[in-house]
């Protein structure tokens, strides 16, 4: 049996000429796929949405009101996921579309979990989200405080 069959079938011969089961030795994340998915995890939200279904399907409007990311983001996260084969599109009992993760998609997202990255984006988000809002409160202390800068600009440039 060649590699093409082994794909074709999900079988290869083991060492001892022997077939094992359906896909045990098919590799699922090689070195083209990992590179992947490292790139897609350096995209804005995809640790969000992955995160987000974890918990069970969802609706992209359930995605759309928990995620603070933008609408065209999830688009774009979740068909990066669909590409990866990370997700699948269902229809619930209601006849609504829902996005689910695929078995892959499930097993990547727990090994993902255990080394706590969800976490470190979360983390890296809340301080994005911070550093802006001390920008804006320095814009306004700038405002402020205007007169008593523009003249320690002048006394100490003595312009």
């Amino acid at each position: 049996m060649t590699r093409d069959d082994d794909i074709i079938t999900g079988q290869s011969d083991n060492s001892e000429g022997q077939e094992s089961g359906p896909l045990e030795n098919i590799e699922i994340f090689d070195e083209e796929y990992v590179s992947q998915i490292e790139d897609f995890l350096e995209y804005s939200g995809a640790a969000l949405v992955l995160d987000a279904l974890e918990g069970g399907p969802a609706r992209f409007i359930e995605l759309e009101e928990e995620l603070p990311v933008s609408q065209p983001t999830i688009v774009d996260r979740i068909d990066d996921m669909q590409e990866l084969n990370l997700t699948e599109v269902d229809i619930d009992s209601e006849g609504h579309k829902i996005h689910k993760l695929t078995d892959r998609g499930t097993v990547f997202v727990e090994h993902f979990q255990r080394r706590d990255l969800v976490r470190i984006r979360r983390e890296i988000r809340r301080l994005e989200a911070e550093y802006k809002e001390q920008v804006s409160e320095f814009g306004r202390y700038l405002l402020a405080n205007k007169d008593d800068i523009d003249s320690e600009v002048f006394g100490r440039f003595n312009m």
